[in-house]
């Protein structure tokens, strides 16, 4: 019989964009040190993310955003950046970095508002305070979607340098943005106002994960 039959999961609510390798390690110390505890990964928009925390549906939070609300604590784990993808045969791959205003030269594949908050956002946000005219070919709420239309040469795309990077298989490449990084930061989310012994640990672990990646860099 499994060891954490009958117990109450650990509630882990992420929004889109939160979930990329340091997840996966977090996921397996706590499998590692903790088995007996099951962990429930719910996948959920931002909003219902920060309401879920505050109305105690959920324990922990992973998310693009900061808490804007003050019954929810929010502490940065670690750093991402923006980046582009680009497909296989693109004469962007003459350039080590892409400036901003090429992107104004391409079709952009976006992701979509109402699905891919925060992220949507950010990227929106960076485009509008530089200024940059974009022509979006395409909304998107799914990774696979804007693979396959980024390699299929229907545009570029901007989204997570990580996951960029690790998805040169699916006929896509990673281009940096020229100049200073534009950050995309993956905070944990939890209620200051109610707590648990599971989740603390898990936020302990959490903090030793994001210590021993800010040392390796």
């Amino acid at each position: 019989m499994p060891r954490h039959l009958g117990s109450a999961p650990l509630r882990l609510a992420f929004s889109f964009g939160a979930l990329n390798p340091a997840v996966a390690k977090l996921l397996a110390m706590q499998h590692d040190e903790e088995p007996e505890t099951r962990v429930k990964l719910i996948e959920t928009s931002s909003a219902e993310q920060m309401q879920g925390i505050e109305n105690g549906d959920y324990d922990i939070g992973l998310s693009l955003a900061k808490a804007k609300r003050p019954s929810i604590s929010s502490f940065p784990l670690w750093e991402d950046e923006i980046a582009v993808a680009v497909p296989v045969n693109s004469p962007l791959l003459t350039l080590d970095t892409i400036p901003l205003r090429e992107l104004e030269n391409y079709p952009l594949i976006m992701w979509a508002a109402d699905g891919c908050a925060p992220m949507s956002e950010q990227i929106a946000s960076m485009l509008q305070s530089e200024r940059i005219a974009i022509d979006v070919a395409h909304e998107v709420k799914t990774f696979g979607v804007l693979a396959n239309l980024v390699a299929a040469g229907y545009g570029i795309a901007l989204g997570a340098r990580s996951q960029f990077a690790a998805s040169r298989h699916l006929e896509i490449i990673m281009r940096p943005l020229s100049g200073p990084p534009r950050p995309l930061t993956t905070y944990l989310l939890h209620s200051k106002v109610t707590s648990n012994p599971c989740a603390e640990r898990f936020i302990e672990r959490a903090r030793r994960i994001a210590a021993a990646r800010a040392l390796a860099h």
